[in-house]
């Protein structure tokens, strides 16, 4: 391409958007990166909790949502690990999980600056794309800096790599989102992804700070891992996993989302029942708070009894109906039922669901359907992975293609 390139966000897909492009023959001074940050690749930091799980051995279609395509074909044949090894960062695999080998995020986001700022390219932090108007060549971006002060610039492709609405410290704010709708895309609705469930059960708070092993389903989907309690919900990785099928149902009107947690996904329900009948025996010298002693965390037990509605010091011997108690308890472990009533905040969310529609964009050169010249990347696309690397890996993946593309031009 000869005209000047300008990619709108300096994170994983607009880093690798503009290291593809210099890498594949796109001179350094055609080469605009702007960034609400005050430096490139900022985002990358904080990926995967500093360690930047970057890809996953399993990438199948379930591991990624989109309610207007398919993701896969937006990520296949593109592997961050080869990637990253072919230029010198080793890297290393733990259950199928990959990260660079110093497990520290920065060692990427480092491995960008340096590739990319000793290029030569203009990049312009702290600035942010406020508007963008087609013209017959290309587009006439409006840049604003963080004085104020507004600038334009002409460019005949733009890389779109603006991120969605979570990490607001970042300068994610969705103004890519209403820039893809101006020019003529179909914004898929956007709610939070990888996020915590709040329920509407008051009592929930009295499990706060409890961590156990167990399972969550909704809407058909099981996750098995750390399930946290809060004094509003649930978290944890297995919540996370199942939090997108929740959030859309809300988005879509549902006042309550239905989810159901085994707190015991070890123990299988014939060896549980034989548990629940030596309990039985000697039910008569235990309080309530005893009948699941051993079985899970204190806490948890402490609000399972207060859900059937007893303290854990209740003599079971001065209980009405102690057989019907011990049933009901040992129900829950299997059988946990909440009522969904909202998700965790953009704020508190890893990432942005729905977004530009997939149907409208080029797989194999992220170049829109409907705007010639625009490439639309990463998180700003309708399409969020599960836990385990995979938004990283989509956001690589789109953001060397689109390089690529614009770079054979």
């Amino acid at each position: 391409m000869r005209g000047t390139i300008l990619i709108a966000g300096a994170g994983a897909a607009g880093c690798m958007a503009a290291l593809t492009l210099l890498e594949n023959g796109c001179p350094a001074d055609k080469i605009i990166l702007i960034d609400g940050n005050e430096k490139i690749a900022k985002k990358i930091y904080a990926t995967g909790n500093g360690r930047c799980n970057l890809a996953n051995a399993r990438m199948e279609e379930d591991c990624y949502y989109s309610g207007s395509g398919d993701p896969m074909r937006f990520v296949n044949g593109f592997r961050p690990s080869v990637f990253f090894e072919e230029h010198g960062i080793p890297v290393h695999e733990r259950s199928g999980y990959f990260y660079p080998r110093t497990d520290q995020a920065a060692t990427v986001a480092r491995f960008f600056e340096k590739k990319i700022l000793r290029s030569g390219l203009l990049f312009l932090p702290e600035t942010f794309l406020e508007k963008v108007q087609k013209t017959g060549s290309g587009f006439t971006c409006t840049l604003r800096g963080a004085d104020g002060k507004k600038s334009a610039v002409s460019a005949e492709g733009l890389i779109l790599a603006t991120g969605g609405l979570v990490s607001r410290a970042f300068h994610c704010t969705g103004n890519g989102l209403s820039i893809a709708e101006k020019l003529g895309h179909k914004i898929v609705p956007v709610h939070p992804a990888l996020t915590s469930l709040t329920v509407s059960d008051p009592l929930i708070k009295a499990a706060a700070g409890v961590r156990t092993t167990g399972s969550i389903t909704a809407d058909g989907r099981t996750e098995e891992g750390e399930l946290q309690f809060t004094k509003t919900g649930i978290s944890g990785i297995p919540v996370f996993q199942v939090s997108r099928l929740v959030s859309g149902k809300l988005l879509e009107g549902e006042k309550e989302v239905s989810v159901t947690l085994d707190l015991v996904p070890d123990i299988g329900r014939n060896d549980l029942e034989k548990i629940r009948v030596r309990r039985r025996e000697e039910l008569s010298s235990l309080t309530a708070g005893e009948i699941l002693f051993g079985l899970i965390p204190e806490g948890l037990s402490s609000y399972l009894v207060r859900r059937v509605g007893l303290a854990d010091e209740k003599k079971m011997k001065n209980v009405g109906n102690p057989d019907a108690v011990l049933d009901h308890l040992f129900s829950l472990l299997k059988d946990l039922p909440f009522m969904v009533t909202g998700t965790g905040s953009y704020e508190t969310s890893q990432v942005t669901a729905g977004g530009v529609a997939l149907s409208e964009v080029d797989p194999d050169t992220m170049e829109s359907k409907v705007c010639p010249g625009l490439y639309p990347v990463g998180e700003l696309l309708d399409a969020d992975g599960i836990c385990g690397g995979y938004n990283l890996t989509f956001a690589f993946a789109t953001g060397y293609r689109a390089g690529l593309s614009l770079a054979k031009l």
